[in-house]
């Protein structure tokens, strides 16, 4: 049994090549030779163009280039300064990242990605009173409510953005991520705060009464997410 073995050091076998050991001495002279060669000339560059096509399937196998159509087509987008070799290694793995979708792990993870390295703290809060709460680093806690009685719109959220990078102008990209990674049938918001804004009971024990930015003229903004 022969080999089959795939060798990337064997030399590459061209129309061109196999058209010149198959035709006879008559049809490797003039006129002959010159149709020949267009013709195998041709078949190459479609050959060419058929294992590119294939290649430019895989996330930077043969091209960057193709990377957008991959991203949009396994709903995976690029972060804002995100480099190619990054968003490769994430399209690779998209099908894990998609079996995770809907839940507050998930969501925060790609906004993490389509922020940095620019990253800002970022809070998860669920009407049910959970709270995911992203540091800059991308690390996510979770603190669970005390046993309280299930809120009748616990599906609704709140998604807060401690950053002071942020306008008004900003809602399109802003819903992006939260669009795309939410759970179905949950519908919340978007409030943006400023930088190391303090809200009563958070960070915890916060009231009234401590530090912060209480008084602060950079009230932020809310955009709803539907």
């Amino acid at each position: 049994m022969s080999d089959l073995t795939p060798n990337p050091d064997a030399p590459l076998i061209t129309f061109r090549d196999t058209m010149w050991r198959s035709v006879p001495p008559w049809l490797k002279t003039g006129t002959a030779q010159r149709l020949l060669y267009s013709i195998a000339v041709q078949l190459d560059a479609a050959g060419d163009a058929i294992i590119a096509g294939v290649k430019m399937r895989f996330p930077n196998l043969y091209s960057s280039d193709s990377l957008p159509e991959i991203g949009a087509e396994r709903r995976i987008r690029r972060g804002l300064e995100e480099t190619a070799e990054n968003y490769t290694a994430r399209l690779v793995r998209w099908f894990e990242d998609h079996r995770r979708r809907g839940g507050a792990y998930a969501l925060l993870q790609q906004l993490w990605y389509h922020y940095a390295p620019n990253n800002f703290p970022i809070a998860l809060w669920y009407r049910s009173g959970t709270r995911y709460e992203m540091a800059v680093d991308g690390t996510i806690t979770r603190n669970l409510p005390p046993s309280l009685p299930l809120h009748p719109d616990w599906a609704q959220w709140s998604l807060l953005y401690f950053s002071d990078e942020f306008t008004a102008a900003d809602e399109d990209d802003l819903v992006l991520i939260p669009r795309d990674w939410i759970a179905a049938h949950c519908f919340g918001e978007i409030i943006v705060m400023p930088a190391g804004a303090e809200l009563w009971d958070y960070p915890a024990s916060e009231t009234w009464n401590g530090p912060g930015l209480w008084n602060s003229v950079d009230t932020g903004f809310r955009v709803p997410v539907r």
